[in-house]
């Protein structure tokens, strides 16, 4: 029997640019909205896809 599973549509999943705003907008400091992605990223509570999956950010 075949599973219909249901595909998001790359459209509808956020982006990094989503996370970054969204953070931007709590902080209202955009170098601590960085430091905030970055340790996301790093802690793989959020995955990035693509040529960047896997990969680690630093803030300079």
């Amino acid at each position: 029997m075949k599973r219909n599973a249901t595909k998001t549509a790359r459209g509808s999943r956020p982006t990094l640019a989503d996370l970054v705003n969204t953070v931007n907008e709590i902080t209202h400091n955009q170098r601590l909205s960085a430091f905030i992605v970055a340790d996301l990223i790093n802690s793989r509570q959020i995955r990035l896809e693509g040529s960047f999956h896997g990969r680690r950010v630093m803030v300079g």
